[in-house]
């Protein structure tokens, strides 16, 4: 079981933070958060995501966490 972080720059220099979680060579699941809040997943969830198989991506909404406005 493995999480990493990313960073990606928007043209503007707008900064978007997300995260991997899981099963790193899996299917991709998206997971989507309400607001307010970071994407930051949480220890079970990553870990029913590795005992499945999957991969799973989550991010900091905007002007939240680690992302820009």
């Amino acid at each position: 079981m493995e999480q990493r972080e990313h960073t990606v720059r928007a043209g503007d220099g707008r900064a978007l933070h997300f995260y991997e979680a899981g099963d790193l060579d899996g299917p991709v699941v998206f997971e989507m958060h309400g607001t307010p809040g970071c994407g930051l997943p949480r220890k079970r969830t990553i870990e029913d995501a590795f005992s499945k198989g999957l991969r799973l991506i989550s991010h900091d909404r905007p002007g939240y966490a680690a992302s820009g406005r």
